[in-house]
């Protein structure tokens, strides 16, 4: 996927409250170190200078307008907007905007907008609370600095007057002299109210104060003032679990030694921030955003440095794909690989996309085909999770490497996936679930849209069904539709309904090829013996999948189940279950779709097979209903016969009992020409999947004339109407009806049709 730039333009509240356009450029958010934080960076599209370079603050509010429009104060006498070109590109900043303020990217607005006279009278009260005076930091006064702190805590102009006045004349470097004065004394009253400010100070959630605090000469000691909870019975060990039981693992020589102490102090803050610090409750996500703030900023750094140095990618991944190298210094360097790709989700979408490249030319795909058959369980699982979160972050890297190796017929990557599924030894299937959600994400025709190559969403899904779902499917593909479900072991069962479901999703996304896989291989029946499986999930799974045929309301999947009598398994479970499970509950929701929705040949194809058996269903009124809904449909077309039989026999009414024979080459004809006129992109878009159509295209000579002899029917039929208005009007007249029907007509197939005009009912065809 190619790079998009985001074009916007800036505008600045004027001083008579009026937006002025400042140029169009376009923005981006990198990490600039004079700032000290991400930054929204715009530049021009003219001549590349800079337009504007300003930090995103954790505390102010910013809005989205109008889903292209973020808007914020910058300061009290400065009002900026964005106006984005796209939507997409808006949706890509407002989620890191929300990241960085610990907010969820669903809202509107980041913080608390405080309404411009209460400003006015929140700086009223500002200036008329007195100063915070904090007392000099000695050991007789650490109570009174606690209290202090403590009480100020919960109005938010004294918060930020504690805050100003702590980040002043090194206050807290003065606070952890004493906490090393109070440990040398064992002063243990004084390590507690240590605990209580420090603690306090992180809940003031403020930038400046939390790097003082977290910077590499005074992290321990804070650490070491959280250990003294004054509501446990002992202290904590933290530095000790640092110190003494952390070890870390130098599994590729790292030379540099900046990016080996960033390393050591992202686990330090890591550690602070997910075991010392309290959880914050779900409405306060932001209460910690600024060390938040900081992780993201070091991993980005992380990241960035290791993707840049080859030297470390090209051991790594020669040791990696090297398969004399030992299984247990393989795991350790799959897991470092696993970790920086965790590291990676910091990075925008872009920058996501470029580090999948560059992996990609290291050799990352040599390593899922040379190890995803290790025999080291948690190395296998850490593999799958890389492949995971690398299809999550650039999809159309992968399937184009899919796509390449299958046109040197090299199978190899797919082979391995598939065969991941059917012999995964865990009984839960946890590995075969997760290359299932990978497949999905690969298959999905939205994100092939997002690549922006039609081709390649076409030439994929053509590779998958030709070449890989035969594997993938193969344990249901071996069912026998004349035997009860095999095996009764768990594993076997829950391998079948992952089967099953993940075909379910392939019909409700694709339509093609999915459905001439399921028709060519009569998987639906095969799928519906598992009805009779004794776990219901299972069970379940099948209903779902005949659910969602019925469901795409296509005449091709309703013949496919009314020949093959697909309802019959599902009655038969029916009848035979208990009326209050699950199971019960999603048959009556399908037979309800019927009634209301479905197709009318289904509605009376169920009332014509089942009806003996539903009418002694009396807990529901689901099948009463079907059955008037097919009577009435049989009464109509009663009506229409005899409507029709009545008509005096004329010229105009010759046309509409022609042979049944003749109308099936006319509408061949008609669809005939009909695809030699569409052209190869107009049928692209026709069709979802990007597949090639049903019918085989004629001669040019032949649709040309077959179209003129459709159009000259045409236009005597419409002479006809005007003559005799009489005469009921045939909906296979119409040429443009006609595209939209099925080759072989079926009494009451239309349900495009309304109610008040039912079709008329025609014999059937020899």
């Amino acid at each position: 996927m190619t790079e998009t730039r985001k074009r916007v333009k800036v505008y600045v509240l004027n001083s008579e409250r009026q937006w002025q356009d400042r140029g169009t450029g376009y923005v981006s958010t990198p990490y600039v170190k004079q700032l000290k934080g991400i930054s929204l960076t715009v530049v021009s599209e003219i001549d590349g200078n800079q337009l504007l370079q300003v930090k995103i603050h954790p505390h102010v509010a910013y809005q989205k307008q109008q889903d292209t429009l973020i808007v914020w104060s910058e300061n009290k006498d400065l009002d900026l907007a964005l106006s984005f070109q796209e939507k997409p590109s808006c949706e890509e900043v407002w989620k890191i905007i929300c990241q960085l303020q610990g907010k969820d990217s669903s809202v509107d607005v980041t913080q608390e907008i405080v309404e411009e006279s209460e400003d006015d009278k929140f700086g009223f009260l500002s200036d008329s609370f007195p100063d915070i005076d904090l007392p000099f930091c000695e050991l007789c006064s650490l109570k009174d600095i606690s209290e202090i702190i403590a009480s100020n805590m919960q109005i938010p102009v004294r918060r930020e007057k504690l805050a100003a006045v702590i980040d002043s004349d090194g206050y807290i470097e003065k606070l952890l002299t004493l906490f090393r004065e109070c440990e040398d004394l064992e002063y243990t009253e004084g390590l507690q109210y240590l605990h209580s400010i420090f603690n306090n100070i992180f809940l003031l959630n403020k930038s400046n104060l939390c790097e003082e605090m977290l910077q590499e000469s005074n992290i321990l000691d804070v650490i070491g003032c959280l250990e003294y909870d004054s509501n446990s019975s002992s202290p904590k060990r933290y530095r000790q679990t640092l110190k003494d039981l952390t070890n870390y693992k130098n599994v590729i020589p790292i030379t540099n030694p900046e990016l080996l102490n960033k390393i050591h102090h992202t686990y330090r803050i890591q550690f602070i921030q997910d075991i010392i610090l309290p959880i914050p409750p779900i409405t306060e996500n932001n209460m910690f955003s600024a060390i938040s703030n900081m992780l993201l900023v070091n991993k980005m750094d992380i990241v960035t440095w290791i993707q840049n140095d080859d030297a470390v990618l090209c051991q790594l991944f020669t040791l990696l794909n090297d398969k004399t190298t030992d299984k247990l210094k393989k795991r350790d360097l799959i897991l470092f690989l696993r970790e920086l790709f965790i590291f990676a989700q910091c990075l925008q979408s872009t920058e996501r996309e470029s580090f999948c490249k560059i992996l990609t030319a290291s050799g990352i795909f040599q390593t899922f085909e040379t190890n995803f058959d290790n025999d080291d369980t948690r190395s296998r699982t850490a593999l799958v999770d890389i492949l995971n979160c690398f299809v999550e972050y650039s999809p159309s890297t992968v399937r184009e490497y899919i796509i390449r190796k299958n046109g040197s017929d090299d199978l190899t990557f797919m082979n391995v996936l598939t065969s991941l599924v059917i012999h995964d030894k865990d009984v839960e299937l946890g590995g075969a679930s997760q290359i299932f959600c990978i497949l999905k994400t690969l298959l999905d025709p939205e994100n092939m849209l997002l690549s922006g190559n039609y081709c390649e969403k076409s030439e994929f899904l053509r590779f998958f069904y030709h070449k890989s779902a035969n594997i993938l499917f193969g344990p249901l593909l071996n069912c026998n539709i004349n035997d009860p479900p095999p095996k009764t072991d768990y594993r076997t069962q829950q391998l079948l309904g992952l089967i099953v479901d993940f075909l379910s999703y392939c019909v409700e996304n694709h339509t093609y090829h999915i459905q001439n896989f399921i028709i060519d291989n009569d998987l639906l029946k095969k799928a519906l013996t598992l009805m009779k499986s004794e776990h219901m999930f299972v069970a379940l799974g099948a209903l779902k999948l005949l659910r969602k045929i019925v469901g795409q309301l296509d005449e091709t999947y309703n013949n496919y189940v009314i020949k093959g009598n697909l309802v019959a398994p599902v009655v038969e479970s029916l009848i035979k279950i208990k009326r209050n499970n699950i199971l019960c509950s999603a048959i009556l929701e399908m037979f309800h779709f019927i009634n209301v929705e479905g197709s009318r040949r289904i509605c009376m194809y169920v009332v014509d097979n089942f009806w003996h058996v539903l009418k002694e269903l009396h807990y529901t009124k689901i099948f009463a209903s079907l059955k008037m809904r097919s009577d009435s449909y049989r009464e109509a077309s009663k009506e229409k016969e005899k409507t029709s039989s009545e008509t005096p026999h004329n010229t105009s009414t010759s046309r509409y009992r022609r042979d049944e024979r003749d109308l099936e080459e006319e509408e061949e004809k008609w669809f005939d020409t009909d695809e030699v006129e569409e052209t190869n992109s107009t049928r692209n878009e026709r069709d979802d999947d990007g597949e090639e159509p049903l019918l085989e295209k004629k001669t040019s000579e032949e649709s040309k004339d077959n179209k003129e002899n459709t159009l000259q029917e045409k236009k005597n039929d419409k002479e006809q109407d005007r003559t005799s208005s009489s005469v009921t009007s045939h909906p296979i007249t119409s040429g443009k009806l006609l595209c939209k029907r099925a080759l072989v007509d079926y009494e009451g197939d239309s349900d495009d049709e309304d109610e008040d005009s039912p079709p008329i009912k025609r014999n059937k065809l020899s």
